[in-house]
């Protein structure tokens, strides 16, 4: 068993996984690792300075809301199957990024920002190696 890195800026596929039942959604993220020179050119984009009446001076203050949009809107390449409430087919675009249940936005931020993307690839190539390989071909 090997560590696995995501070691390009090329998309991945990630497709997540219902926790009760184990199985896996219709739904297909495509994927990028935010690398570190991305994070810091978002986090500078996303910080200004502000006076604190505490301290009495200028202190860096990072929009959190607008930097976690930043990070989903580079970190999510595209996307299949995202329905919306009325069954439509929702455009991958920056304002619906940030409308993804919290849940799916603090799991691509773990994979994509905090760099977790490898381990997911590894399990997700297990899972399709496993369904067609000749000891166990799919129906």
């Amino acid at each position: 068993m090997f560590v696995q890195i995501i070691d390009t800026d090329e998309a991945f596929d990630w497709q997540p996984t219902d926790d009760e039942t184990g199985k896996q959604y219709d739904s297909v993220f495509q994927l990028r690792i935010v690398n570190d020179d991305v994070d810091k050119d978002l986090r500078k984009k996303r910080t200004r300075r502000v006076w604190d009446k505490k301290q009495r001076r200028q202190v860096d203050e990072l929009d959190e809301a607008a930097y976690v949009g930043d990070l989903l809107e580079h970190a999510i390449v595209g996307w299949t199957g995202i329905k919306g409430t009325k069954g439509n087919d929702v455009p991958c675009t920056a304002d619906m990024k940030t409308r993804l249940p919290e849940r799916w936005k603090t799991e691509i931020l773990r994979m994509c920002a905090g760099k977790e993307g490898g381990a997911v690839a590894a399990e997700q190539e297990k899972k399709h190696s496993g369904t067609t390989s000749p000891g166990n071909p799919t129906a």
